[in-house]
C-alpha cells in the first residue's frame, strides 16, 4: 500500500514515513508544498496521477494561531491551506476513488466543557484559525464518503524540514536552560501528542478502511505549564516553571481553554490504545537524544 502525505516535510509526514518503515507492505511518499500545493486542485489531481497512491493523508496546515487573528494575509493563508485546501484534496481523491485522512484540531471547540469533548460534540471555534479548520473538516465530509477526519492536541515530533514551526518541547528545551524560568500558561488544559503514536494511529485507520471522525490524542491531560515541567523533570534540567494565566501574556483571547478530546470511539475500535502523554514524552526525548 502506498500512502501520499501532502505537507509531508513536517512533523507529522516525517513520523508517518519513520512508522511506515516497520510496518509491511506499507510504503509513504511525503510530499512537500512544491510537490502538492493544496490550494490548486490541478496540483493535487497531477500529484495523485504520478504518484498513484492507495491513500492521501493530508498532515497540510496553516497553524500560525494569533497572526490569523491580527493579520490579513494570515487570514488568507488560513483559510487557503486549512478549508479550501482540504476541499481540493477531497475532491480529488472522489475523482482517484482513494481514501483521505484529513487532520484537524482541538481548537474546533470553544473549552467551556469540563469534560473530554466526544465527536459528536458540537464544534464552536473561538478563532479564525479554529474556523478555517472545521470549514475543512465540513468540505471534506461533505464532497467525499471515504474521509477520516482525525483531530487531535498538542502535536511535538521530529520534523524533516528545518522551516518547519519548532514544538512546544522542542521551544522548552531552548528557552529554559538560557533563562533558568519560564512563563508558561497554566489555565489552557489539552492532552499532548507525540506525532510518531499519532503517525502509527493513522496507519491504523488507513489498514482498517476506517472512515467518520476520530478523536486521537496521548491518553491524559495537563496544562500547557504542567507540561512543561514534565519536560524539563525527564531532561534533567533544573528550570523554573512560573504559571501564569493566558490573558497576562497580551495575545488574542481566542485560545480555548479546556480542549481535552475522548478518546472513547478510538479504544472502541479495538486498533490498540494510545500511551499515556507522559510516557510519549519520555519516549520522544528519549529518541531525540538518540539521533543528536
Amino acid at each position: 500500500m502506498k500512502i501520499l502525505v501532502a505537507g509531508g516535510q513536517g512533523q507529522l509526514g516525517t513520523e508517518l514515513k519513520r512508522s511506515a518503515e516497520i510496518v509491511p507492505d506499507v510504503m509513504v511518499r511525503c510530499a512537500s508544498s512544491a510537490d502538492v500545493d493544496v490550494r490548486q486542485v490541478s496540483s493535487v489531481r497531477e500529484a495523485l496521477r504520478r504518484e498513484k497512491p492507495d491513500a492521501l493523508v493530508n498532515a497540510a496546515a496553516y497553524n500560525f494561531v494569533d497572526r490569523a487573528e491580527t493579520e490579513e494575509d494570515a487570514a488568507r493563508a488560513a483559510f487557503e491551506i486549512n478549508a479550501f485546501g482540504p476541499r481540493n484534496l477531497a475532491a480529488a481523491c472522489r475523482e482517484a476513488k482513494i481514501p483521505l485522512v484529513h487532520v484537524s484540531t482541538n481548537f474546533v471547540f470553544d473549552g467551556r466543557r469540563r469534560r473530554p469533548y466526544r465527536e459528536s460534540d458540537p464544534p464552536n471555534p473561538l478563532s479564525l484559525y479554529g474556523v478555517s479548520k472545521l470549514a475543512g473538516e465540513l468540505f471534506v465530509r461533505r464532497a467525499w464518503s471515504k474521509v477520516a477526519v482525525v483531530r487531535t492536541s498538542g502535536l511535538y515530533g521530529r520534523a524533516e524540514s528545518s522551516r518547519a514551526k519548532k514544538n512546544f518541547v522542542e521551544q522548552m528545551l531552548t528557552l529554559g536552560p538560557s533563562k533558568g524560568e519560564v512563563s508558561v500558561v497554566r489555565d489552557q488544559i489539552l492532552g499532548p501528542t507525540y506525532c510518531r503514536d499519532l503517525a502509527e494511529a493513522i496507519l491504523k485507520l488507513v489498514g482498517a478502511h476506517r472512515h467518520g471522525v476520530f478523536h486521537v490524542t496521548n491518553e491524559g491531560s495537563c496544562s500547557w505549564a504542567d507540561f512543561a515541567r514534565e519536560i524539563f523533570r525527564l531532561a534533567g534540567l533544573r528550570v523554573r516553571v512560573r504559571p501564569v494565566k493566558t490573558s497576562s501574556l497580551g495575545a488574542p483571547d481566542v485560545r480555548p481553554a479546556y480542549t481535552v478530546l475522548s478518546q472513547a470511539r478510538w479504544n472502541a475500535l479495538g486498533l490498540g490504545p494510545m500511551r499515556p502523554w507522559r510516557e510519549a514524552l519520555a519516549a520522544y526525548l528519549k529518541d531525540r537524544a538518540a539521533v543528536a
